[in-house]
């Protein structure tokens, strides 16, 4: 790590991939064991304008993104292959009242559901696939002309394993992240990534190590070998049907998700279905997850935005691992949490301080199902039962709809208008301390800030009014606040 606590170096064993960032902690290069380099390139604003491949002198991909004046991709040009392909033409669908999709290029019902807004079953030109879910509504099974899937999960809810045609798959992890494969016990590969969330760098197996190129989004373009030669690519469209030219077997493609072979990609919490552009059962979070369609799949707005965990909207930071590296961190509370380890919050905060922003925004989404995951949970310490009023809050942080360096405005301007604030936070350890502690933390925040009252109520947590703001405080308040769906966030909650 850095002075400014940025990752550098991951090493295993004889293998090195490094790092470097500029003075605003955007990362500009990355450095493989097989030569490949990859650099990043900025505007002004931090909008991230270009990413090249390059095995010298050979460039394996070179991507060139415009943006608008909002900071929306609106323009991708890749040098080596397709930017994008376009999806299959869409003439005849139909919704139900709980915006079920229930005709999908059919004249007639050719998807159904469950009670719980699982999708059981989808009839295409193929055949039928039908969809299994247990108590949890976890994915349990699908099956379908020439497929036959079945799928096993830990208490955490992290997929444990897959069968996929009488393949089985197992997996070992690294909090949200696989970090092998298995076949019965033995490892057919291992994987070394960075401390952001979705970003593979090496999959080391017997029949030689892959290398991954990416793009904006974390989805997989081209897996390069020891020699830095270009193996396999991938081509995707927009919301994430991909074509493969290539023998290699990794499954971690659009977004850095799991496609199983299945039609399905796994994104945690739900699966999500490229050919259909949605989510195949309901946000567990429901109209928290920031949308009024349950099913749908980043707002629809999949040039700009992953949802890693299946519940939250996020916007795409690449070039820095700040926001990743929140995220991750949020998603290892959410382990510690379930699996009643204690956080070591100093911790977090000693790795926020280095992150700024950017890293409280992701923690905020990792946050989110972990704090939330204490209703489900029997024997947890009656300390812990005290963090249970932050699920209710926690529920309501949307989307991340904008994080851009130092950009975190929202909707609207500060000056002159009053705005509610939903501030979510966990300050301290846990229990009635940590409450202690936020609500003081808050109170301080509400004051060098201005407000003009603040509560701390049930659900709400805090409703912070904040009127008449101008000038400097303004915007000093400006780049301390996210926009996540409706409500505003205030990050600082999260730093020390």
């Amino acid at each position: 790590m850095s002075k400014n606590s940025r990752l550098k170096t991951v090493t295993q064993g004889t293998q090195t991939v490094t790092l470097t960032y500029d003075d605003a902690g955007r990362r500009t290069g990355l450095t493989y064991p097989n030569g490949v380099v990859t650099s990043y390139g900025y505007d002004n604003a931090n909008r991230l304008l270009s990413i090249n491949h390059v095995k010298t002198p050979t460039t394996i991909e070179a991507l060139t993104y415009q943006n608008d004046a909002a900071g929306n991709r609106i323009k991708l040009t890749r040098a080596n292959a397709a930017a994008s392909l376009i999806p299959q033409a869409v003439t005849n669908t139909a919704f139900d009242a709980a915006n079920e999709q229930t005709r999908f290029n059919s004249a007639s019902t050719n998807l159904v559901y469950d009670n719980n807004g699982n999708l059981t079953s989808f009839t295409d030109a193929s055949g039928t696939t039908t969809y299994t879910w247990n108590a949890r509504n976890q994915l349990t099974a699908i099956s379908g002309p020439s497929l036959s899937a079945s799928f096993v999960y830990d208490g955490l809810g992290r997929r444990t394993s897959k069968t996929i045609n009488s393949s089985t798959t197992g997996f070992w992890y690294d909090g949200g992240d696989v970090l092998a494969e298995l076949s019965g016990s033995t490892p057919t590969a291992t994987y070394i990534r960075s401390l952001s969330i979705d970003e593979p760098f090496i999959r080391k197996q017997s029949s030689g190590d892959e290398y991954y190129q990416t793009d904006a989004l974390g989805s997989t373009l081209a897996l390069t070998d020891g020699s830095g030669t270009s193996g396999t690519t991938y081509t995707q469209e927009p919301f994430g049907k991909t074509t493969r030219n290539g023998a290699s077997t990794n499954s971690f493609q659009y977004t850095g998700r799991e496609e199983d072979g299945t039609g399905t990609l796994y994104y945690r919490a739900r699966y999500y279905q490229p050919q259909l552009q949605r989510f195949i059962q309901e946000d567990q979070v429901g109209f928290s997850g920031g949308d009024p369609n349950l099913y749908a799949y980043v707002q629809n707005n999949p040039i700009n935005a992953t949802d890693p965990s299946g519940n939250f909207t996020v916007a795409c930071v690449v070039g820095s691992t700040l926001f990743g590296a929140g995220l991750d961190l949020g998603l290892q509370i959410y382990d510690n949490v379930l699996s009643g380890r204690k956080v070591l919050y100093g911790a977090a905060s000693a790795a926020l301080r280095g992150g700024g922003k950017g890293a409280a925004a992701g923690l905020l989404c990792g946050l989110g199902p972990a704090i939330n995951s204490l209703r489900g949970i029997g024997a947890i310490s009656e300390a812990s039962r005290a963090l249970v009023p932050l699920a209710d809050a926690t529920q309501a942080t949307g989307a991340v709809r904008s994080v851009a360096g130092y950009e975190i405005w929202g909707n609207a301007g500060l000056v002159g208008n009053t705005y509610n604030i939903n501030v979510i936070g966990l300050w301290a350890t846990e229990g009635a301390q940590g409450l202690r502690a936020l609500s003081a933390a808050l109170r301080a925040e509400a004051a060098a800030t201005g407000a003009s009252q603040i509560s701390i109520t049930g659900s709400a947590i805090v409703n912070q009014s904040l009127a008449n703001l101008s000038g400097a405080a303004a915007r000093r308040l400006g780049f301390e606040l996210t926009h996540i769906n409706a409500d505003i966030i205030l990050l600082r909650a999260f730093l020390p």
